[in-house]
Parts: C-alpha cells; sequence; structure tokens
C-alpha cells in the first residue's frame, strides 16, 4: 500500500465529499486516530461496528477515516464499501479506486 498511487487513493477517499480539502496533515492524523481505534476494539475482542456508524453520523474527514479503517479489516471490507456507496453514492469512483488498493 505504499506506491504513490496508493496513496493518492488513500487520500482521495479522505477528502471525499468535504467541502474544503483539508491538509494531509489532518488526514494522516485523522486515520491513525481511527485505526488506533480499531485495534483497541479489536484487542478487546469488541465489534467494530458500533464504533463505525457512531463515526459515520458525524460525517466529514473522522467519517471517510473510520470507513478506511474499518474497510482495511478484510472481513469487513465489502460490507463498509457497500454502505458507504449507499450513503454517498457520489463516491463510487474514489470507493472503487481504494478497494483497488487492497487487491
Amino acid at each position: 500500500m505504499g506506491d504513490i498511487a496508493s496513496i493518492r487513493s488513500i487520500m482521495a477517499f479522505l477528502g471525499a465529499g468535504l467541502h474544503d480539502r483539508p491538509s494531509r496533515a489532518v488526514m494522516v492524523s485523522a486515520l491513525a486516530g481511527a485505526r488506533r481505534t480499531v485495534a483497541l476494539l479489536q484487542s478487546r475482542g469488541e465489534p467494530v461496528a458500533d464504533w463505525l456508524a457512531s463515526e459515520t453520523r458525524l460525517r466529514g474527514i473522522r467519517e471517510n477515516a473510520a470507513a478506511l479503517a474499518v474497510m482495511e479489516i478484510h472481513e469487513h471490507r465489502h460490507d463498509t464499501a457497500q454502505a458507504c456507496v449507499r450513503d454517498h453514492p457520489d463516491r463510487i469512483g474514489v470507493v472503487g479506486d481504494l478497494l483497488a488498493v487492497f487487491a
């Protein structure tokens, strides 16, 4: 996941739907926080679905970062991607590009 195209796909997903695109630092920070939370939940054996639902209600960078962090878990990828497209049909392209990163 380290090549330039992958990084661009991740950044495009994180900035999708936002009126003002946040700085890379803000995007990286949001994603790092979401990844930490997902790791903590998994280490406790707790489901990530409830946390993701609470983050997606907020809309914005936290929603995008949470969805990406959950999509990094193979068993949640398909359902989370479908929910993203269902909730934001205009993002089908960035979701598809992001899924290609995981392939």
